[in-house]
């Protein structure tokens, strides 16, 4: 890999942190999962199945 280019299987191996998956300029889907992740980081996880649409 290389200055970041995702290649290939390279793809496979890259991993955001919720940082870069909010303020990164590339598009994370669904829509607002970096900001779903970091609320049930912060208060639990939900007590029911959450529908995510995007």
């Amino acid at each position: 890999m290389i200055d970041g280019e995702l290649t290939g299987d390279d793809s496979l191996a890259w991993w955001w942190t919720l940082t870069d998956a909010n303020q990164g300029d590339q598009t994370v889907y669904p829509l607002g999962l970096a900001m779903l992740v970091e609320k049930y980081l912060r208060e639990g996880a939900p007590a029911a199945p959450v529908h995510l649409s995007g």
